[in-house]
């Protein structure tokens, strides 16, 4: 059976775009008023529906 890739959810994307803008979960987390764990396991989400990382370290 194949596996039914999902759509990105608007908050995944906004919150990698502010991940990505403010270079860091930790101030992204802060301008956005929200827990890092929430940014970072929404963007981990995301990571998966699309099968690449989106953050090389």
């Amino acid at each position: 059976m194949v596996k039914r890739r999902e759509h990105p959810e608007l908050r995944q994307l906004r919150y990698f775009g502010a991940a990505t803008e403010h270079e860091s979960l930790r101030k992204a987390s802060s301008a956005l008023g929200i827990q890092e764990s929430a940014i970072s396991q929404r963007v981990r989400d995301l990571e998966d529906q699309l099968g690449a990382s989106l953050f090389i370290v």
